[in-house]
């Protein structure tokens, strides 16, 4: 089991052979000098959370209470992102994204599985809790 640091992708060929990818750089489909017909897994360790967002004219002030103009609901997580970026740039014959985070069973984490099946991001049904 790899723990890593959330700043960093991990690559693993078939050798489990560690290839290493700031994600402050630019994210690029991995090439290496091994055998490029076996699959590389890309195993992002992190969070996935929904934000709620609202919208409103002006900062409260102390006491105050205010009405939003708009609400958004939206998917994040540090982690979540850097899987489904990873996988929206790699080349699915040749890399497989899975992500390692727990999901809630509400309607929340129905979404972030949802985002997770249409952006090719493995996950484990065990994840959800």
């Amino acid at each position: 089991m790899v723990i890593a640091p959330f700043s960093f992708l991990f690559a693993f060929s078939q050798l489990r052979k560690p290839i290493f990818l700031r994600t402050k750089s630019i994210i690029r489909p991995l090439t290496t000098n091994l055998n490029m017909s076996m699959k590389q897994k890309i195993v992002v360790v992190g969070s996935a959370n929904v934000d709620l967002n609202s919208y409103c004219p002006t900062l409260p002030t102390k006491g105050e209470t205010i009405l939003g103009t708009e609400f958004k609901i939206s998917l994040g997580g540090k982690g979540a992102n850097q899987a489904i970026a990873a996988a929206r740039i790699a080349d699915s014959s040749m890399q497989q994204i899975h992500m390692i985070c727990k999901l809630g069973n509400d309607d929340h984490g129905q979404k972030l599985t949802k985002s997770f099946d249409e952006n090719r991001v493995q996950y484990q049904s065990e994840t959800v809790v």
